[in-house]
């Protein structure tokens, strides 16, 4: 990984968190809330199969269709390859595992999990693993149970990586983390997803603290923030500022200093500084204004779905 800054205040080695991936994709924002149109990874009734049946009859309704279909994929399960950064660096998969389970520490239950504000797709759950959080066969307070939940991808805004034999061996994060939520339909924090509404029950510096990567002071600053907060410019310049309160990732189209910090910049060039700079992306990011240049990883996993401007270098 190589890492560049002329920045000298920007903060980089300090843990970067997903701030606000504003709506990946003005792809996404045509039905982004609709998600009862659309289904868990692995398939099903919704994406992109459905809707090219409907608007066939109108390629130029088919392509944005498509296109919208491909964004939301982007913003629910694309990490980026950032698991470099939140596996790699921080190792949040071992604190979620537990000593138990090959990590360190107690491990993460879904009943902490979902106590600092981690919600779950009821769509990504099978009916038999459903009727056993109803009827209580299934330990919620487990994090073997977690882990169970990672395997079948119905953490929202939140992806495992495991070995062959099962064990987690990395962690990265999606846009989703921060601005999805669940319609709590199934039990509180379980539910159909709600792309792109803010999840202000995250409680995303408490998650931070968890990593066994963190000097105990750090650990601090991150889980003074609480639910629904996150603080920008500890991250850029180590002060410790009031927190933000998580923003949505729909309705900011014509808003304009939609960043957190200020610079006002579009939702393309925002994405693009989250993706790589906050969520810790395999890609780059320039912005010549203030001298940043920062390159993530060898492998661009960014440049294909998420615009840059300035337009880098050829």
């Amino acid at each position: 990984m190589e890492q560049r800054r002329k920045w000298t205040s920007f903060g980089w080695e300090r843990p970067l968190l997903l701030v606000g991936a504003l709506a990946v994709g003005v792809f996404i924002a045509v039905n982004s809330c609709d998600s009862s149109k659309t289904s868990g990874i692995g398939g099903g009734a919704g994406g992109a199969g459905n809707i090219g049946t409907a608007f066939a009859a109108d390629s130029t309704i088919l392509a944005a269709a498509q296109a919208a279909d491909s964004g939301r994929k982007t913003f629910r399960y694309d990490t980026f390859g950032d698991e470099a950064f939140w596996g790699g660096k921080l190792r949040l998969h071992e604190a979620i595992a537990g000593s138990a389970n090959g990590g360190v520490g107690p491990g993460v239950s879904p009943e902490t999990a979902l106590a600092v504000g981690l919600k779950v797709d009821a769509e990504a759950v099978p009916a038999e693993v459903a009727a056993g959080i109803k009827n209580g066969t299934v330990d919620l307070k487990d994090p073997k149970t977690t882990l169970a939940l990672l395997k079948l991808n119905a953490v929202v805004g939140v992806t495992g990586f495991f070995t062959s034999t099962g064990g987690l061996q990395s962690m990265g994060i999606q846009c989703a983390l921060c601005h999805s939520t669940v319609d709590d339909s199934f039990t509180k924090g379980i539910g159909k997803r709600l792309d792109g509404w803010p999840n202000h029950d995250l409680n995303p510096g408490m998650i931070i603290s968890l990593s066994p990567a963190l000097d105990q002071a750090t650990k601090d600053v991150y889980a003074s923030w609480g639910p629904g907060k996150y603080d920008p410019r500890y991250n850029l310049d180590g002060v410790i500022a009031p927190p933000a309160v998580i923003p949505p990732a729909y309705g900011l189209l014509n808003v304009n200093k939609v960043t957190a910090t200020g610079d006002g910049n579009d939702l393309a060039y925002w994405n693009r500084y989250v993706s790589v700079t906050q969520m810790g992306g395999h890609g780059s990011f320039m912005e010549p204004r203030t001298g940043v240049s920062v390159t993530h990883g060898t492998d661009d996993q960014v440049s294909s779905k998420l615009h840059h401007w300035p337009p880098l270098p050829v």
